[in-house]
């Protein structure tokens, strides 16, 4: 759900190069790159393709078509039906230059084959981001940000609003407590869920791209003591947009179980990186 601007474009220019034992090399350069993560200029190439299929209508209604990634096949455009989770393969590659992942803006598709550039344009580099997406940064752009909630919701009733994330927060990581709550991910700009804890299937991991980043919702194990098991949904890219943390409390009877949840993003200190 990003905003489009032309002036983010990437071009890749391809030289071959011919060697006397008749063998060659591609060599690849990134042409346009961005080294610092312009937030106010940012295009979510996958999305942008599979809006193509939102003036078809499938089953006699339309699609909003969002991208689906394949961690096997990342270079293939897939997407997904934000009104039943229906998924779309489009059996063709994404465009050359568009990100094989959410979490890493700097590896590219190419020609069907995702090429390992860094923030710096190289293939096979080592220049990282920040926890702020600048390249080569030391974090002092940064503002790490995180909340402990606990209250007691009203029984069966429906969702209420807990907590907004802010727009371009980065790193995000949510947890809460094994009692019998349901979270729910709620789109700010259009007034809609894009996740609703209730309607997923018990113990399946699910992703789903919004706001030009991956959103991981891990049920994690709750026979495990391991921390790590509490994490219900994580991402690692910029989220272009304001999302609700919403929950609802299932349960039917008086023994109410108080929610806790725990909160931590990262959010850049200014949005002109």
């Amino acid at each position: 759900m990003g905003p489009f601007n032309s002036a983010n474009t990437y071009y890749i220019n391809q030289n071959k190069c011919e060697f006397n034992d008749n063998e060659s090399m591609i060599e690849y350069e990134l042409c346009g790159k961005n080294t610092n993560e312009d937030h106010l200029k940012s295009i979510d190439y996958r999305e942008e393709q599979c809006s193509r299929f939102d003036q078809f209508k499938l089953r006699g209604i339309y699609h909003k078509w969002l991208p689906y990634i394949y961690s096997q096949r990342p270079c293939s455009l897939s997407c997904y039906s934000l009104q039943n989770g229906q998924i779309l393969d489009a059996s063709m590659s994404v465009r050359d230059s568009t990100p094989c992942t959410y979490d890493n803006p700097d590896a590219r598709c190419i020609q069907s084959v995702c090429i390992n550039f860094d923030c710096l344009g190289q293939v096979n580099g080592t220049a990282r981001r920040d926890q702020c997406g600048v390249c080569q940064g030391n974090n002092s752009t940064c503002s790490f940000i995180q909340h402990r909630i606990q209250r007691v919701l009203p029984m069966n009733e429906e969702y209420r609003m807990l907590y907004v994330i802010p727009r371009y927060a980065r790193h995000l990581k949510i947890s809460k407590n094994y009692g019998n709550h349901v979270l729910g991910l709620f789109d700010m700009q259009h007034f809609q869920f894009f996740l609703k804890g209730d309607e997923l299937e018990l113990g399946t991991k699910l992703r789903r791209v919004y706001f030009a980043t991956e959103f991981v919702f891990d049920p994690g194990n709750p026979m495990s003591n391991s921390p790590d098991s509490f994490v219900q949904i994580h991402t690692k890219g910029t989220i272009y947009g304001d999302v609700a943390i919403q929950a609802r409390n299932l349960n039917i009877n008086e023994d109410l179980d108080p929610l806790d949840v725990e909160i931590s993003y990262v959010l850049p200190l200014s949005n002109d990186l």
